[in-house]
Parts: structure tokens; C-alpha cells; sequence
């Protein structure tokens, strides 16, 4: 074939290519925009151009919403917080709702269910007023009758895009009760009728300052931190309630937060909240600035430590698992000199040991328990030689050291007796704190070489088991 023609046949192929991918592929998404957009009942318009609502909630309240240096105001019936996410929902409902078909020349508006007590809706968006009548459903099809005010049009809009439409006024409501972001938290004071708290961070970690001064349990913060930021509200009691019958005379809890400013050079801002005594619907009201009351389900007061022991530092041993090299376990003797077993993990990750073999998995788990090990309670900040002996401490039944690439030091625990009930005594190397750690640690850390020999230690193989002699 002729060069020139080859090239002329590959330019026509390359042309018709990209017309298919232009048109038929990436214009696709294109026109089917457009056509959406021709089918909307208000082109052109987008959420974030809709400056107000107002709307009859489906309990009867004439409510109007407005968009106030970027969030989102109920300003009727009441002042308040609105939630942002579903508002955001109804607003993106109106501006996209989109037509199935229109009835051009309708009949009397009462057909469609359009009349009076028809539900209606307004807004604000780019400098104009739409407003919008909802109708009845159509016999058939899922969809329901719309009206739009200045054209004659009686529109068929699927019923889904519709009832998003339909709050309550409580759903209007945000009901989160904190409104702050956990990363703004700089101090917390925790209170409750026969206790108290108080907590700052200092250089990233978090430090308790009442009534026992010393590093505090940064689970429990996070945790308590979690808790107020997710905590919302079944219901508002907005008419005043006399603080003796919420039991806010005398609040179960009282947690206060201390926050850095909203922005450079602001001032210091506090949220604080007051959670009352269970009410007969099994709700609490909660106070937390301002006159309108919180319900929150009863049992969330469960989700905030109210002990001492829960702020205080329990961390007893952490570090990344698979930093692990290394570990040595010795093990106090009835007689003789203490048994030392030492594991070692391999490149692939296993474990092994010797000169006692003991079960990879169970050794695995170990190290994983030993990595993020911490106590549920504290039995002393520190003890004498005397009283330490007589929790098995000093000696220790169980002396466990982890170590890393190079013998970088992972972790050092000590573990002693068990105390009724089964709780395990224990003690981190260079923490003078006698600490308990839960019974069921017992089963993943052995505490003493009876527990090692009981069950920690590799089985032996099975022997086979002799074929029976033939029968004569």
C-alpha cells in the first residue's frame, strides 16, 4: 500500500477514535447534565446560592432557616443551631428537583391537591424568592403533583425527591451537645458527687492536676473526648423545667472543657455541661449554655469515667508489635535458681524459643498482650522492699523484657501474685506503682512457671498409634 495512504486511513482512524471517545464517552456525562438541567424546576440554581428556607415542619411549626456567616440558624420559631447536614439535604432537594413530565394546561390546582392547606416551601437563592406548593400523589407511578409560584405548570416529581422535604423540628435542630472539636480541647474538668478531675495538655499529652498530680491515662481522655463530641440529643426541653425535678440542683456530672481561641490572637473559649438525674421517660436533661435543655438517652452518663483510677496513667508496657525481636522470660523456682526462657522472631515473623519450647502462637500473643499492655487499677504509687516481697514482686514470679532491633529496649514487666478475685500484680521497670491487671490477662501473659508449664509450652507430637496384628 501507498505510504501516503497509509497515513491519510491512520489520521481518519485517529479522528474517528477521538470523535467517539470525545462524544460519545466524555460528552455522555455532558449531555446527560444538560438534559437534567433543562428538566430541573429550577435550572441553573445551586445549593450553596440558597441564602433561606421557610417550610411548615410535619409537626405544625412554621420554621425559617438562614444561612449565617457560613452555617446554617434556625431564626423561627425558635433561635438555634440547625443541623447542617439536613438542611444541606432539603436545600439540594429543592435546587435539583427535577420533573418526570408537566401538565401545561392543568386543571383547577384543587385536582392536584394543590389548594389550600397544600404544604409550602421558600426560598432564597441569588437575590430571588421561589416558592414551591407540594401536592398529592398521582394514582400511579410513585411521583407526587408540584407547583412552582409564577408558572402555570403543574409539575410530576418522584416522591422521594419530595419527602425529603418533610422534618420534624426537632430534626431541624442540631443536637449535638458539645460543639467542639476535640483537638481544641486544652483543659477538662470532670466532677461528679463524690469526686473530681482536673486535666490540661502540656507538650501534646495530657497531665492531671487534681487531686493527684502525675501523667493521665490517654485512652481515658481520648475516650471522654469521643464521648462529648459524638453525644447528641433525643429531644430538647425548651420551656423552662424547675432544676429540682431534672436533678440539675444537684448534676450527677459536670464536665467543663477549657478551649484555645477560634483564632490567632482570640481569646480563650469554655463549653460546659451539667447531666441531671434520670427522668421517667429513662432520658436525662443535660445543660449546656443557654436555656434550652438536652435529652440524652440515660445510659451515655455510664460512657464518662467518674473514678480516680480511671484518669490516672495504667500504661504499663507499649511499643509497635512488630518492632519486637526479642524476649525474655524468667520465671521464679520453688528451689534453685530462676528458669529463663528466651523467644526470638524470625524474618518471616514466627516465633521460637528455647531451651523450653512454647507454642509460637501463644508466644506471638504475648508480645501483642505485652505491646499495648495496661492496668485497670492502681494498689500503690510505691511500696517498700518488705511489702513489695509480699506481692510476690521482689523477687518477681515473672520478669518479661522485650527488646528490639539492635537490643533496643522495648519494655521490662514484672509480674507477682494474684490477688482475690484474680487480679494479677504487677510493676514496669522504672514505675515505682504497684498496678492490677485484669484476670484475663492471665491467659495470654503466664504470671508464674506453673502457669508457663500449664499452658504455654509447645506440645509434643503425637505418636502413632501400633496397626493392630492381623487375625489368624
Amino acid at each position: 500500500m501507498n505510504p501516503r495512504t497509509t497515513a491519510v486511513l491512520f489520521l481518519l482512524a485517529a479522528a474517528l477514535g477521538a470523535f467517539v471517545w470525545l462524544y460519545e464517552l466524555e460528552g455522555e456525562e455532558g449531555r446527560q447534565a444538560a438534559l437534567e438541567s433543562k428538566d430541573r424546576l429550577f435550572p441553573g440554581l445551586g445549593s450553596d446560592q440558597v441564602e433561606w428556607v421557610e417550610l411548615a415542619t410535619t409537626d405544625g411549626q412554621a420554621v425559617r432557616i438562614e444561612r449565617r456567616d457560613g452555617a446554617w440558624q434556625l431564626v423561627k420559631p425558635i433561635e438555634y443551631r440547625a443541623d447542617a447536614f439536613v438542611v444541606d439535604g432539603i436545600v439540594g432537594s429543592l435546587t435539583q428537583m427535577t420533573r418526570e413530565s408537566a401538565f401545561a394546561n392543568p386543571q383547577p390546582p384543587e385536582t392536584y391537591g394543590l389548594g389550600a392547606g397544600a404544604r409550602e416551601l421558600a426560598f432564597g437563592a441569588a437575590g430571588a424568592e421561589h416558592r414551591v406548593r407540594i401536592g398529592a400523589q398521582t394514582p400511579v407511578g410513585g411521583n407526587d403533583y408540584v407547583s412552582v409560584a409564577g408558572r402555570p405548570e403543574v409539575f410530576v416529581v418522584r416522591s422521594y425527591r419530595v419527602s425529603a422535604l418533610g422534618k420534624r423540628l426537632d430534626e431541624l435542630r442540631d443536637k449535638r451537645v458539645v460543639d467542639a472539636s476535640p483537638d481544641a480541647v486544652e483543659s477538662i474538668a470532670v466532677r461528679w458527687p463524690d469526686g473530681h478531675v482536673a486535666l490540661a495538655r502540656e507538650g501534646g499529652a495530657w497531665q492531671l492536676r487534681e487531686p493527684v498530680p502525675g501523667p493521665a491515662d490517654e485512652a481515658t481522655v481520648q475516650a471522654l473526648l469521643s464521648t462529648l463530641s459524638t453525644l447528641r440529643a433525643s429531644g430538647f426541653a425548651d420551656a423552662p423545667m424547675p432544676d429540682a425535678q431534672t436533678g440539675l440542683d444537684h448534676p450527677e456530672l459536670v464536665v467543663e472543657l477549657g478551649l484555645a481561641p477560634g483564632a490567632e490572637g482570640g481569646e480563650k473559649r469554655s463549653v460546659s455541661l451539667a447531666m441531671g438525674k434520670l427522668l421517667p421517660g429513662g432520658d436525662r436533661a443535660v445543660r449546656a449554655g443557654g436555656p434550652t435543655l438536652f435529652l440524652v438517652s440515660g445510659s451515655r452518663i455510664d460512657d464518662v469515667p467518674r473514678t480516680l483510677v480511671a484518669y490516672r496513667f495504667k500504661q504499663l508496657a507499649k511499643f509497635p508489635p512488630d518492632s519486637a525481636r526479642r524476649i525474655e522470660l524468667a520465671f521464679a523456682a520453688p528451689e534453685g535458681a530462676p528458669v529463663a526462657i528466651t523467644g526470638t522472631r524470625d524474618e518471616e515473623g514466627s516465633w521460637s524459643s528455647a531451651p523450653e519450647a512454647m507454642d509460637p502462637e501463644k508466644l506471638r500473643a504475648l508480645v501483642d498482650e505485652l505491646s499495648q499492655l495496661r492496668a485497670r487499677g492502681i494498689l500503690a504509687d510505691s511500696m517498700g522492699a518488705e511489702g513489695l516481697r509480699g506481692l510476690g514482686l521482689d523477687p518477681p514470679r515473672a520478669k518479661l523484657t522485650v527488646t528490639g532491633e539492635g537490643g533496643k529496649p522495648l519494655a521490662e514487666v514484672h509480674l507477682g501474685n494474684a490477688r482475690e478475685g484474680g487480679a494479677i500484680l504487677a510493676q514496669a521497670a522504672g514505675n515505682p506503682g504497684v498496678f492490677e491487671l485484669d484476670p484475663a490477662v492471665g491467659e495470654v501473659l503466664p504470671a508464674s512457671l506453673e502457669a508457663l508449664r500449664a499452658g504455654f509450652l509447645a506440645r509434643p507430637p503425637e505418636a502413632p498409634v501400633p496397626e493392630a496384628a492381623p487375625a489368624d
